[in-house]
């Protein structure tokens, strides 16, 4: 993702849009380290985020100014981001083609790449075939060799790099060489393989990622594991997209593109799990008042985009809400750290306290308090009497 620029005033650090404020303060104290027996210089970041000319949430300290960041930037997206599910797709398209519109000289292959997955987020599959079907075949390696170690090819991917490693060493006199290969775009995005043991498997690896990129396979069920090659295939041409446009885009652009860079597999995920899918159409027939016994009763093996689904209704009573928010497994209410910071339980609840707070759900009519649960009182009491902060909308009763 792009860097995002944080205009500041000293030591307050703050982001603008339509209707809110993210601001991050940078406190300066100290603390004492055990190992150096001596004091040392501690920073903590406050960070606040405001909508309407209020602060709605607040954390008090975090370690380190990305959390922080990270942590506001979500209820941007929050509120910037569709409410149903099924027009995040489109919202994300309509990003991406307005950015593309700047892009003075987008390569052809990025270009087709990207026109392809968003046909295929619009399900529109019958198009997606007839294109990825009249996409070229790759015409071969025309390389030319530099200094007897380096060989050298351009393609429309980038220039495409097969390097000899010499492995002698004084401890291994007969060792044979390796190679590396990479693909090094102009804009300074790059895809490098491992260590090969020879230049036939350095071709081999460099024709089967520009085979991946030219007719990309977005229903491979590996598509969400950060290590498979269609992903990294994705990471390679996003980068290119990325790095290609001007320094003066939106901000709200730039947030959209990391969002999607980060959502992409769940996007796609969404078009091919079946499971998942079929509860969120089913509960889409339910009376919402329904609903609230599904929640009771849902498995964590369903899945948790229904439950995403679910709470983005604005028909979904409070009651309902409100129970499935004190239910949550306990990882996510632990402090939040960098390891939480792809926690969806804990982004599930972040976005039930926005909802909250802007007065999103209008149905009351299933009574429920957690000071009288006797599942979750005690947790109550520990938000109210404790130094931990959730909004006090959440500890009230429905």
């Amino acid at each position: 993702m792009r860097r995002i620029e944080w205009r500041n005033d000293g030591d307050i650090y703050w982001l603008e849009g339509e209707g809110w404020r993210a601001e991050v303060i940078e406190k300066v104290g100290q603390k004492y380290d055990p190992k150096r027996r001596a004091q040392t210089v501690d920073y903590q970041y406050q960070a606040h985020f405001h909508y309407g000319g209020q602060v709605i949430r607040a954390h008090k300290s975090f370690p380190s100014f990305e959390m922080a960041t990270d942590w506001l930037i979500n209820f941007v997206k929050i509120l910037d981001r569709p409410t149903q599910l099924d027009l995040v797709a489109e919202w994300y398209i309509e990003t991406l083609t307005r950015c593309q519109t700047r892009i003075v000289d987008l390569d052809v292959a990025c270009e087709r790449y990207f026109a392809l997955l968003k046909l295929y987020l619009r399900g529109n599959m019958d198009e997606f075939e007839r294109q990825l079907a009249s996409v070229p075949t790759f015409e071969g390696f025309n390389w030319r060799y530099d200094e007897g170690q380096v060989a050298t090819c351009e393609s429309v991917y980038g220039q495409l790099v097969i390097e000899e490693i010499n492995n002698r060493s004084r401890w291994r006199i007969n060792a044979q060489a390796t190679y590396r290969a990479v693909i090094r775009h102009h804009t300074g995005a790059q895809l490098q393989s491992v260590k090969l043991t020879s230049f036939a498997d350095a071709e081999a690896w460099l024709r089967g990622q520009i085979d991946g990129m030219r007719a990309p396979d977005f229903s491979d069920d590996t598509y969400g594991c950060l290590n498979s090659p269609t992903f990294v295939w994705f990471q390679y041409m996003f980068s290119v997209f990325e790095r290609s446009l001007p320094e003066d885009i939106a901000l709200i652009d730039q947030l959209r593109l990391g969002w999607f860079q980060a959502d992409v597999c769940d996007l796609l995920a969404e078009l091919t799990d079946i499971a998942e899918e079929s509860w969120i159409g089913y509960l889409k027939n339910l009376d919402p008042s329904k609903w609230h016994q599904i929640v009771q009763n849902w498995n964590p093996d369903d899945g948790i985009r229904p439950l995403y689904w679910l709470i983005r209704q604005s028909e979904c009573d409070r009651g309902t809400v409100m129970w499935l928010y004190w239910h949550t497994p306990e990882e996510a209410w632990r402090d939040f750290t960098e390891q939480y910071l792809d926690n969806y339980m804990y982004w599930l609840f972040t976005e039930i306290e926005q909802r909250m707070m802007l007065g999103y759900y209008q149905r009351q009519e299933i009574a429920y308090d957690p000071a009288e649960d006797p599942e979750v009182y005690l947790m109550v009491k520990r938000f109210r009497e404790g130094d931990e902060a959730i909004p006090p909308i959440m500890m009230v009763g429905t």
